[in-house]
């Protein structure tokens, strides 16, 4: 049937008779075609989202040992948030437990009396499209939109993480990449903003071809790039990374004037995260200041900085000291 949506419902009562009425009344709906999962209680159901993975749940207040908030508190404590759209049934009208539920996160509350298929229907439809909007507002809040990069927030945190485990385990290291995007302003003065999105998409694209699991990608703003190379050991490590990263962005780009050979170039700071580095703050200030000196030294060069001494060295594209 066009139009209708296939989706996986989780039952979570603890009345058989309830749980057979909704079965059916949702097997009415005229815009979903629910596949109906059942729960006997609140431990089966988190058992069952756990194993099966609905898309939404229906969850009944009253149930014994683990109740309708009680359900939702387990359940936003494992997931972290709730992943999907969870509606909450009673026969009640109780102001403070609606309240309550909401603020865990139910998506709705529907009464058991009144809920017919066609309000089922409409709720069920709202639900997902609220779920729809607040997953798409996250990713926009944890992910660069233009491309895919995680935010400064999540940066922060990971180097944070980071930044502990090296100094909790003293023979561990990491290493913390500043990169500047030079000719930037110059490309889009002459192609245009969406030649200059283009190109960004690609440099993080080409930037992500060095990275492993665990490393994270951030566009800070314009051309600025961080990059945090977990396993990195040691500041020759994220040196080379770097001179890879700078050989990847000098090869051409396809657009719509044609292949682009030098359109832009890097300059990359590179700082070590090891025992000597002692806060994020100490962190994100050496690899700012190596950035800035590799970019005064031009185009492609790469500069690490010791974090003892605050000493500079700086490489040009031929690998030598300058």
């Amino acid at each position: 049937m066009a139009g209708v949506h296939r989706l996986r419902v989780l039952i979570v009562d603890d009345d058989e008779s309830d749980r057979f009425l909704l079965t059916r009344r949702l097997s009415k709906l005229k815009r979903f075609e629910p596949e109906i999962l059942e729960a006997r209680s609140g431990e089966e159901g988190l058992k069952r989202f756990r194993e099966d993975a609905p898309d939404c749940v229906f969850l009944d207040f009253r149930m014994p040992t683990v109740d309708g908030l009680e359900f939702l508190r387990r359940l936003a404590s494992e997931r972290g948030r709730l992943a999907v759209p969870v509606i909450m049934m009673t026969s009640e009208q109780n102001e403070e437990v609606t309240l309550r539920a909401l603020t865990l996160g139910v998506a709705d509350y529907v009464d058991k009396g009144v809920a017919s298929p066609e309000l089922l229907d409409h709720v069920l439809q709202r639900a997902l499209q609220r779920k729809a909007a607040e997953e798409e507002f996250l990713r926009n809040a944890l992910y660069d939109t233009l491309t895919g990069d995680t935010s400064r927030g999540l940066m922060q945190e990971r180097l944070a993480h980071m930044v502990e485990r090296v100094q909790r385990y003293r023979n561990d290291t990491f290493s913390f990449l500043r990169l500047k995007l030079l000719g930037l302003p110059e490309l889009i003065e002459r192609l245009g903003y969406l030649a200059g999105d283009t190109v960004l998409i690609e440099v993080s694209r080409r930037i992500r071809r060095f990275t492993h699991a665990g490393d994270t990608v951030t566009r800070l703003a314009g051309g600025d790039f961080a990059i945090a190379l977990e396993h990195a050991a040691g500041i020759e490590d994220g040196r080379l990374i770097a001179q890879r990263i700078a050989d990847a962005v000098a090869e051409p780009f396809q657009l719509d004037g044609g292949p682009t050979q030098g359109a832009v170039q890097v300059a990359v700071g590179v700082a070590p995260g090891d025992e000597r580095v002692l806060s994020v703050d100490e962190l994100l200030g050496h690899a700012e200041l190596a950035m800035e000196a590799a970019a005064s030294a031009g185009p492609n060069h790469i500069a690490w900085i010791d974090p003892l001494t605050g000493r500079i060295t700086v490489i040009d594209p031929a690998g030598t000291v300058t």
